[in-house]
Formats: C-alpha cells, sequence, structure tokens
C-alpha cells in the first residue's frame, strides 16, 4: 500500500523488453524487466493488460513517465514502437494517470550520457550500480533514470515555487 507517497512510474518500454521502476516520494521502491513473448500484437494485448491490472489497479501512481520514441534506421519497428506508446498513453488517460513522454536524448543528458546506442545502454547500466548499488539489465536501468529524471526535475520546479 503507498499510503499517501506520491508515486511516479516510469517505462522504457518495448514489445518485447519492457523496462519498469517505481519511486515514491522520489525513492526507488522497486523495479523489473518484463518479457514479452508472441506476435507484436500479442504483445501489445499482454502490455496493455499488464498496465490496466498491474500498474494502474494495483500500483495505484500519481504519475507515469513514459520514454519517446525514435526512429532508428527501421520503419516497421518504429511504426510499431508508436503504435506501443498511444496504445499506453491511452491506458493511462483511461486510468485517470497524469502522464508525461520524454525524449531520451534530455533524460540522458541530465545524467551527461551521450554517444552511440551501445555507449548509453552500458553508461546507463554503470550510472544506475553507481547511485543506487544495484546491477540491472539495460532497459531497468534506463526506466530507472527516466523516473528519476522526472523526479529531479518535479523538485526542481518545486524548489523554484518555493522560492517565490
Amino acid at each position: 500500500d503507498k499510503g499517501d507517497k506520491y508515486r511516479v512510474i516510469a517505462f522504457d518500454q518495448a514489445t518485447e523488453h519492457f523496462g519498469l521502476s517505481i519511486f515514491d516520494d522520489g525513492k526507488l521502491i522497486y523495479y523489473k524487466l518484463f518479457v514479452f513473448t508472441g506476435s507484436a500484437i500479442n504483445r501489445m494485448v499482454k502490455i496493455r493488460k499488464m498496465i490496466d491490472e498491474l500498474v494502474i489497479k494495483q500500483w495505484k501512481p500519481d504519475y507515469i513517465v513514459f520514454e519517446d520514441i525514435q526512429y532508428q534506421n527501421n520503419y516497421q519497428t518504429y511504426k510499431k514502437l508508436a503504435m506501443l506508446l498511444g496504445l499506453l498513453i491511452v491506458a493511462a488517460k483511461n486510468g485517470g494517470v497524469e502522464w508525461d513522454v520524454v525524449p531520451p536524448v534530455t533524460w540522458r543528458s541530465h545524467f551527461n550520457i551521450s554517444g552511440k546506442r551501445e555507449t548509453v545502454k552500458k553508461q546507463a547500466i554503470m550510472k544506475v550500480a553507481t547511485m543506487y548499488n544495484i546491477n540491472v539489465v539495460d532497459d531497468v536501468a534506463e526506466a530507472i533514470l527516466i523516473g528519476k529524471y522526472y523526479i529531479d526535475k518535479s523538485l526542481a520546479k518545486t524548489q523554484i515555487k518555493k522560492a517565490f
């Protein structure tokens, strides 16, 4: 039970490997890699069910952060990721949960992560190992950093409001 804590759930989403992180009042409390199998549409059906039943109904987030999609030389993959992101946004909206979409370049620059795909994935794993003393796969590391980025950004806004 989350009590009166402010819960943020962040995703590094894809149709097969789906990283998730949960923060209560800015503290990392849970992280997991979900692996989905079957055809792309069947994976999306399973993901939507997980979002509706587990994420929204059981974990009751106050805010969900999704990673934005980016084109990586494969139109079919880009199309599937766009469909998945739309599906997730609709799930959040239907569940009455506020949400945001963060471009990879935005959260990565917040943590001084840059370079080619393999390099940024390794940097994310190392950053999470340093910050939280845990070893996770890249999809989970990125979900954690996406959530932490949102929390840092939110805290900065709160600090600025308090200053005035």
